[in-house]
């Protein structure tokens, strides 16, 4: 049912197959087929999976050391970013490589 919402709501969705002998319904197979989809048996290669293939605006991909109230890293490819209340410092080449980025929100902090 999700598959038939997505599709009829013109959504992105991203199939994530949990273990190898899963059999796929012939009648989604069709809909999966021209469909972005990940097959894992480990959350390493799954979340590894998810970040390469996903749209940028679709996550969150802000490495933050809450600690040390300090943005470590982006690896958000979209053209705006927002910094969340609370982070005081921005390390150097956080935003380095991000081909797209345009502008930024700052917090009060």
């Amino acid at each position: 049912m999700e598959i038939l919402c997505a599709k009829e709501k013109n959504k992105r969705i991203f199939p994530v197959y949990l273990g190898d002998n899963l059999e796929i319904p012939p009648a989604f197979q069709i809909f999966l087929a021209n469909l972005h989809h990940s097959s894992v048996t480990d959350k390493r290669k799954m979340l590894a999976s998810l970040l390469r293939d996903l749209p940028a605006e679709t996550m969150d991909r802000l490495t933050i050391n809450e600690e040390k109230d300090l943005l470590e890293k982006c690896e958000d490819n979209g053209e705006t970013i927002s910094v969340p209340e609370g982070i005081k410092t921005i390390a150097a080449g956080a935003f380095q490589n991000r081909a797209r980025f345009k502008s930024i929100t700052l917090p009060e902090s």
